[in-house]
């Protein structure tokens, strides 16, 4: 009964590699080289579109010269064979109605959460139908400025693990009165939690989810300042949208080791900001930016600052000390290399759960590119829901002509 069944066997993004002629063959013929497959086998694959930026990339740099009609693309891939088209349909895109229908059912979790059974059933509504409408807003203000597949339903999900952790975050400080006289940096910060309600609690972490979910993936001042705005003109909140994601960012900077000569300025608050809070939570990042922009030096700091119980205050001494792994991309990465890393990294996290472990990888921009395409294994490891791990990425911005 078992050798009678058939067998799926699922290509995902089928487009990505150089071996469309071979795929084809499989998939149309159901042979290999000529030779017949197995007639149990039944091929499915998933592809994205072959579809143009809207935003014109200039690339100055001579190594991106053969791949420059690519890198025009929205997905790095390549053009389907037209023996192929015959069997490819369309799904689309959501529509409106129902990505906020889904929206709201992923969103509503956390609230239930939060707010007990004895919470009036209006107020958990209300805050609901708010907290679906700041990330609708979002989500609508990224695809217009950039493309509609910048965000997908992964966004709103990454939302829903900050806002959990946002509101234990912050409900710690409220119910901590009792400071170490030693630590005046937090005497500040502590204080202001403690007098808040749950209420103001909850919207202090759906404000810092909205800031590090999508206000910090915007790439230039005058979108952020948009976005801000359009935030203020709702008055979602009570107050203005960067004012507390600004006080955590001075609050986490004067608890982190800073070498001196270095400049406490923006780029390197909003760096540590996004390090610390997507590797405690396991998310991956990858911080793109122009030589300068504190990307490997913001990284060597939380690892210096973050030693657990020997940590320098007690604000690190609460986290586990951060160990990584770290590779270097080149033209000539390799997939198996990739692979080999995260390997590693698990294997010593099972052996010592004590610790917190990242992949660290610098100058992914040249595995980009490379023919090797070592990038796209990437895509399942990072996906991993059992034995997470974090991973940070460093790419360097390509310069503009002009």
């Amino acid at each position: 009964e078992i050798k009678e069944r058939k067998i799926w066997i699922f290509f995902d993004e089928i487009n990505t590699c150089n071996s469309m002629g071979l795929l084809t063959e499989i998939m149309c013929k159901n042979t290999i080289y000529g030779k017949p497959l197995d007639s149990r086998y039944v091929f499915i694959a998933a592809c994205n579109p072959y579809r143009v930026s809207k935003k014109e990339n200039f690339l100055l740099n001579v190594l991106y010269k053969k791949n420059q009609k690519k890198k025009n693309l929205v997905y790095t891939v390549n053009p389907l064979p037209m023996s192929l088209m015959n069997f490819v349909f369309n799904f689309g895109s959501l529509k409106p109605d129902d990505e906020s229908a889904y929206i709201k059912s992923m969103v509503e979790k956390v609230v239930n959460k939060f707010f007990d059974e004895k919470t009036n059933h209006k107020i958990k509504e209300y805050l609901i139908n708010v907290e679906t409408q700041c990330v609708k807003l979002c989500q609508n203000f990224l695809k217009k400025n950039n493309d509609d597949s910048i965000v997908s339903l992964r966004e709103v999900n990454r939302f829903n693990i900050f806002l959990e952790f946002f509101i234990s975050y912050l409900l710690e400080r409220k119910q901590k009165r009792k400071i170490i006289e030693k630590d005046f940096e937090l005497d500040e910060i502590y204080n202001f939690y403690s007098s808040k309600s749950e209420m103001e609690i909850f919207y202090y972490a759906l404000n810092l989810s909205l800031y590090i979910c999508y206000y910090l993936r915007l790439p230039d001042k005058n979108t952020r300042l948009e976005l801000t705005s359009l935030i203020n003109e709702k008055k979602y909140f009570q107050y203005n949208f960067l004012r507390i994601p600004e006080m955590e960012l001075n609050f986490l900077i004067k608890n982190f080791i800073i070498p001196e000569g270095i400049a406490k300025n923006k780029s390197l608050k909003e760096n540590l900001f996004l390090l610390f809070f997507c590797i405690i939570n396991k998310i991956p990042l990858i911080i793109c930016g122009k030589p300068g922009r504190s990307k490997t030096l913001s990284f060597q700091i939380l690892q210096n600052s973050m030693k657990g119980v020997l940590s320098p205050n007690s604000f690190c001494q609460k986290y586990p000390e951060l160990l990584s792994f770290k590779i270097q991309g080149s033209l000539n990465t390799t997939s198996e290399e990739i692979i080999n890393i995260f390997k590693r990294g698990r294997t010593n996290q099972e052996r010592n759960p004590d610790k917190l472990w990242v992949i660290f990888m610098d100058e992914m921009g040249l595995a980009e590119i490379s023919e090797n395409n070592p990038l796209k294994v990437m895509h399942a490891e990072l996906e991993q829901e059992q034995n997470k791990i974090a991973f940070v990425g460093i790419r360097s911005e390509e310069r503009r002509v002009g």
